[in-house]
């Protein structure tokens, strides 16, 4: 057991700057993104204040009042009575609490301060995000607000880490202070008047205000928000997002597959002729080659969206799409996980809590594996090389398209099962209510470090299970012997199920191994159709027939009958894992499992048979 240490708790309205503050004080790199619901579960590291030893930090979910309404909202209030079952604390309530002030919405965050005021928790309050639009001077004066709330107030900035030192110094100060426990009724949190409560923060906000808030010569939201123009806009962002990937990523791609070029014939030379070299060429190098060419276009991924998330942009996409999303039994609240989800599924469907409606929030979780994860990325990046080559505009247009269809066509499964698999008994207005972020000028270095770790968890994540099945693979298409291998007699009992959709039992087999990871599907066809290293890759996916015909295997109706295919299929088996926890039920998770892979293979044959 960890020695016991003063707990500390980061609370705030969400977008309020608490991760943030986090990150600086524990040394974190928590992801942080200015729209609510990026963060629903806790973050927990410590912090070495002045003259003081080690406390620990916990950061929690945005919460507007100590009356939740969503899950992630309970999460923050059980941590106010009970931090001793995060961290090893000597008491149950924390500590002391920093609640973290936005400078800009102030008025609307000052009564959640008053409700922790009025139970009795130890509090202090950190003022950030005062330096709005460029301007240096602060809209409030810290120390009237100090004066008139009855709790230390430490103006920060979270960007340049001004103001840290004090906040340490204050929180320092506090925790040495005696401190009676809260009221355990949480009731007396609660304004009976929010009116009251509401004038009384502006009251508050009048009496400290430094300076008005300045004021925008152009505004971008008038365009950019537009029913129509917005959705335009939001088209040509998403297009030149991905050709920005193919056109930059090519450099790099050209540079790795110039590099495994020459690593394996020269691992064959070091290691002589035999299984081992083969072994580790084809089956270890030649497996990891394959996922690893497409890494730049996965860090340029995460890189673009993470641009458009600290600019403010995203938040704005939550808007444009709450009215579409509200046609199918969702609203603006699915529009996080969703956009989550294109990075990964098991994060997104957690953020899928924030959701208070529980059938929206069970049709989200049905709704995020359809959404284009970063896994996919390979397997796209493939099929659509097969498709356009080199041709960066083609290829970026393609993958914008795939992204939109996949959307659209998961838009239309969820409609269809919310209204014959799980009716609305009674229509129910959408409740999305959002707080625009102001506009920021991305800082460049913070968006390439965070896309930098999502790239290497990715590979860390990927690369156990593909070296693992690249090494099955290898044994199966070696043994007995190359022409007789059991990787083809698997592929024989199965092919009969996939000439419909015009692939062979090699590339069913691949489809099989990508059960385990989506990426392992371009691994596996390195191995399969014996490519000797990623640059190969093409080249033999291009020419290969059916066995013993001329006919040819990978056609443009094939490698659509494919995309489709991923598009639809649930093919990760940790996704399935994390949709039994967050549905509370195996049968919805293994049923929605079974319902997308069937429906996969039908939509995949009609496209091909169709083509």
């Amino acid at each position: 057991m960890p020695k016991s240490r003063p707990a500390v708790l980061l609370i705030g309205h969400p977008n309020s700057g608490k991760t943030s503050l986090f990150n600086i004080l524990t040394h974190s790199r928590h992801k942080t993104v200015n729209y609510p619901g990026s963060t629903i579960d806790y973050g927990i590291g410590t912090c070495k204040l002045s003259f003081e030893s080690d406390v620990f930090v916990v950061d929690t979910p945005g919460i507007r009042s100590l009356l939740p309404k969503t899950l992630d909202e309970e999460v923050t209030l059980k941590s106010l009575y009970h931090v001793d079952d995060l961290v090893a604390s000597s008491s149950q309530t924390p500590d002391l609490i920093v609640v973290v002030l936005d400078g800009g919405r102030l008025s609307l965050q000052l009564p959640l301060l008053k409700q922790l005021k009025d139970l009795g928790f130890p509090l202090m309050a950190c003022l950030s995000k005062q330096d709005l639009e460029g301007k240096s001077h602060a809209l409030f004066d810290a120390s009237i607000l100090s004066e008139k709330l009855g709790i230390p107030i430490v103006p920060v900035s979270m960007p340049k880490s001004k103001g840290i030192s004090a906040l340490k110094r204050v929180m320092s100060a506090q925790l040495a202070r005696p401190h009676l426990s809260p009221k355990e009724n949480r009731q007396l949190a609660n304004f009976k008047d929010m009116m009251a409560a509401l004038q009384w923060s502006e009251e508050i906000c009048k009496a400290s205000m430094r300076s008005e808030k300045p004021k925008i010569g152009f505004d971008l939201d008038l365009y950019l928000l537009h029913p129509f123009w917005g959705a335009v806009g939001f088209f040509f962002i998403m297009t030149g997002l991905f050709w920005l990937i193919f056109a930059a990523a090519k450099p790099f791609m050209n540079g790795i597959q110039s590099l495994f070029s020459t690593i394996i014939p020269w691992v064959h030379m070091i290691l002589g002729a035999g299984w081992f070299s083969q072994l580790v060429s084809d089956g270890i190098l030649g497996g990891i080659g394959s996922v690893l060419i497409f890494v730049p276009q996965i860090f340029l991924l995460f890189f673009a969206l993470g641009l458009l998330e600290s600019s403010g942009y995203l938040a704005r996409g939550a808007v444009i799409i709450d009215r579409p999303l509200s046609a199918i039994g969702l609203n603006g609240k699915s529009f996080v996980p969703l956009l989550s989800g294109c990075a990964c599924a098991i994060p997104a469907m957690m953020a899928a809590r924030t959701i208070p409606e529980k059938r929206a929030r069970l049709l989200t979780l049905l709704m995020i594996p359809l959404m284009t994860c970063s896994a996919r990325l390979p397997v796209y990046g493939l099929l659509v090389f097969l498709l356009f080559g080199q041709d960066s505009f083609k290829s970026g247009l393609a993958m914008t398209g795939i992204y939109i269809s996949s959307v659209v066509l998961a838009s239309v499964i969820i409609g269809v099962i919310g209204k014959f698999f799980m009716p609305q008994k009674n229509h129910v207005h959408s409740s999305f209510q959002i707080e625009l972020p102001p506009w920021h000028l991305p800082r460049i270095s913070n968006v390439a470090l965070s896309a930098f770790h999502q790239t290497i968890g990715f590979c860390k994540n990927a690369g156990p299970i593909i070296m693992g099945l690249g090494v099955c693979i290898w044994a199966l298409s070696t043994y007995p012997s190359p022409d007789h291998a059991y990787i083809f007699t698997l592929g024989h009992w199965i092919e009969p199920i996939l000439k419909p959709m015009g692939v062979d039992g090699r590339v069913g087999i691949a489809l099989l191994l990508a059960f385990a990871a989506r990426e392992v599907f371009v691994s596996s066809l390195v191995l399969i159709f014996s490519a000797g290293h990623p640059g190969e890759l093409l080249l033999s996916l291009k020419t290969a027939t059916f066995l013993g015909t001329t006919t040819l295997l990978f056609t443009p109706a094939t490698i659509l009958g494919l995309i489709v295919f991923f598009m639809v299929s649930l093919q990760c088996t940790a996704t399935v894992a994390i949709a039994r926890k967050e549905m509370g039920s195996w049968r919805m998770a293994l049923g929605m499992t079974a319902g997308y892979i069937l429906l996969a293979y039908g939509l995949a044959v009609v496209v091909v048979q169709g083509f």
